[in-house]
């Protein structure tokens, strides 16, 4: 059956992780961003679910139905500008996933470009040059394993079995998805900086890390400018995104496996 030319199966998947990730995003709380006022945007663990979108639904349908979600999200109060500006992460993000993981030839390849375009975009702003290694540990580690793994990615999760290389594979593709969402964030944090974000909130927030530092008998390293703020939550972030990776192919590889049959027909 298919309603206005989409499969009816289509519609139920991309309506079934639609209702997933609204209930995700309302009912579980979410993580504050460091720097960022109060009530301004935060980040929702539905962030694990974009790169299963991409995995079974495919880059194009995955992206799609990370907008339409993340929109309705957005639509219902509170609504920030943050939020607005961050509707697309998902999207890009199981885009990415989407590509490496269900397109054998020249998905790598469209994955990667997306996140070099990513980051090259960090180096264009003025931030780039303030913290030029921030995208080093996390988001270039992501696109160098989507070069060098490239197509065997897509090959080792269609393995049958509980191979480790599925898992491995499976590990690079959400890694991929979950920092590609975590770089645009990134993007649109410094956009708003002066818009909607105070300088005032920026300097408040460096100098409580810094008197937080010398309580715990860390050394006083004076924190400036935004930059500063990056490279000191750079670890927070890791953990965070590494957790996030984690749960994302955990659960990915579960329904992977329980609708592989029926991926072709979706």
């Amino acid at each position: 059956m298919k309603l206005h030319g989409i499969p009816a199966k289509r519609i139920a998947v991309i309506a079934v992780f639609t209702a997933l990730t609204i209930a995700i995003a309302k009912l579980l709380p979410n993580i504050p961003i460091v720097g960022l006022p109060q009530g301004q945007g935060s980040i929702s663990p539905s962030v694990i679910l974009y790169p299963i979108m991409g995995l079974i639904l495919g880059p194009s349908l995955g992206l799609v139905t990370a907008l339409i979600a993340n929109t309705i999200i957005w639509i219902i109060p509170p609504q920030t500008i943050f939020g607005l500006l961050t509707i697309p992460a998902g999207g890009v993000a199981a885009y990415i996933t989407g590509s490496i993981a269900r397109r054998p030839n020249t998905g790598w390849v469209k994955a990667a470009i997306v996140a070099a375009i990513l980051i090259g975009c960090w180096y264009v702003t003025p931030i780039g040059f303030e913290a030029p290694f921030y995208p080093i540990p996390l988001h270039s580690v992501a696109l160098a394993l989507t070069l060098v793994f490239n197509r065997r990615i897509h090959t080792w999760i269609e393995e049958s079995g509980r191979g480790y290389r599925q898992i491995l594979a499976l590990l690079i593709a959400c890694f991929a998805g979950i920092m590609a969402d975590h770089m645009w964030g990134n993007l649109m944090f410094i956009l708003g900086v002066g818009l909607y974000i105070p300088m005032k909130t920026i300097r408040d927030t460096l100098n409580a890390i810094g008197v937080l530092a010398v309580k715990m008998g860390l050394p006083n390293i004076p924190l400036r400018g935004l930059g500063d703020l990056f490279m000191v939550m750079l670890p927070v972030s890791a953990i965070e995104r590494v957790i996030m990776t984690i749960i994302s192919a955990m659960i990915g590889l579960a329904v992977f496996k329980a609708m592989k049959v029926y991926l072709m027909r979706i």
